[in-house]
């Protein structure tokens, strides 16, 4: 049985970088963030790719090419300059755009098989470095974010798998690709062709995760911040092999821009004890942390004046003009290790 660790609020399986040396590292890069990130009109921000019309989304075998072949030559986590030698990956675009197109097309999109993607999803498509799998539910928006200004975490949606078909949408039928009309809305919860695709990839994200793993979850989710129907829950924890992950960094995080004293739970509460049962029946070692900075700051670029951003306005950090804080990020990427 595994008690929770004594390190509650402060404590991690990670040595943690101190509290000025992370936030000078996400301040700067922040700026970044929003260049590559459009304003929904509930404020909210959103990945680019994901602000599209319902349907089959047009085009899509071009984009899914684009963007494999863009993640190959220059996304690729930790390279540091793009690869114009097309042959230096192990990874075919042209074939996996095919298996992708296998998977569905010309197959009802309420039927498409549980495996049917698994050929694609085999093809080292959804990799993580180790100690860097971050997991999320109910936190999409601030997991992206911190992945993306960090470097230090790997979500799905930075996975080539998840960056190549994020935000898109897709269906087949009985000639082919449906790109002429909405796809249809399966009965009684059935996944539909693009839903089936993000169980898949979940399973094989969870299934190649290995070291210290992350999860993130909302403290101020209605109904709670761990929810058994989440694909978490049924998708990844489940596929999540005690062989090769030694320990969950459970990362409850409020909403920074709601009201101090709305109800949220903490690391002792709700269902995080839920989820605690679970990582115990499984036999993973776990440690629960609240608010930690990184995931706080993230969203205070959003709302500023949220009440628990104050401390960071006061800051002599944020007196920075913007120009000086863009060379601190461009730097600090060039002298990365690569």
């Amino acid at each position: 049985m595994t008690a929770l660790n004594s390190q509650l609020l402060k404590g991690s399986a990670h040595p943690q970088r101190s509290v000025i040396a992370r936030t000078v590292w996400i301040l700067p890069s922040l700026i970044l963030v929003h260049a590559l990130y459009a304003q929904r009109a509930d404020g909210h921000l959103m990945p680019r790719s994901v602000m599209l019309p319902p349907g089959t989304t047009r085009a899509i075998s071009s984009i899914f090419k684009g963007r494999c072949n863009d993640f190959v030559d220059c996304t690729l986590p930790h390279r540091s300059q793009c690869d114009n030698d097309p042959g230096s990956s192990e990874v075919n675009c042209t074939a996996s755009l095919a298996s992708f197109l296998e998977a569905f097309a010309e197959v009802d999109p309420c039927s498409v098989p549980d495996d049917a993607y698994d050929p694609l999803l085999e093809d080292n498509m959804v990799y993580s470095q180790r100690d860097e799998t971050l997991f999320w539910s109910g936190t999409m928006e601030i997991a992206i974010n911190v992945a993306t200004v960090t470097n230090r975490y790997t979500t799905i949606e930075r996975t080539l798998a998840g960056y190549v078909l994020n935000g898109l949408q897709w269906c087949g039928r009985a000639t082919g690709i449906n790109s002429s009309e909405p796809c249809p809305r399966c009965p009684d919860g059935a996944p539909d062709a693009t839903y089936q695709f993000w169980r898949a990839a979940s399973r094989h994200f969870a299934a190649q995760a290995k070291g210290v793993v992350s999860l993130l979850l909302n403290s101020n989710r209605e109904g709670g911040a761990f929810k058994n129907s989440s694909t978490f829950a049924t998708q990844e924890l489940p596929n999540i092999d005690m062989t090769l992950v030694t320990h969950v960094n459970i990362h409850l995080v409020r909403n920074v821009n709601l009201p101090d004293d709305y109800t949220r739970e903490n690391c002792t509460s709700g269902s995080v004890l839920v989820l605690r049962s679970m990582l115990e029946q499984k036999g993973l070692n776990y440690t629960c942390t609240e608010d930690d900075i990184e995931f706080i700051i993230i969203q205070c670029v959003e709302y500023p004046d949220a009440l628990p951003c104050q401390r960071f306005n006061s800051s002599s950090m944020l007196a920075y003009s913007a120009s000086s804080l863009l060379l601190i990020c461009l730097l600090s990427r060039l002298f990365q290790p690569s």
